[in-house]
């Protein structure tokens, strides 16, 4: 059982906890292959807040491609 599935199982009832489960590790793969940093913490009783971060070398070459 990974660190995020005990984290979910303390929320509140979720009809389909393990779909969700998957979707959020699924989320939080695709941002890391991007190279963004991603932290997941507690929100109310049934949410999840996720964090994300670009480094700055990141966000310079983003705003540089956007122009």
């Amino acid at each position: 059982m990974s660190n995020l599935e005990l984290y979910c199982r303390g929320q509140a009832n979720i009809p389909d906890q393990s779909q969700a489960i998957a979707q959020l590790e699924k989320l939080l793969e695709s941002l890391a292959q991007v190279g963004l940093q991603a932290e997941v913490r507690q929100g109310d009783e049934s949410s999840l807040l996720v964090f994300v971060r670009a480094s700055e070398t990141r966000l310079k070459r983003a705003v540089y491609r956007s122009r």
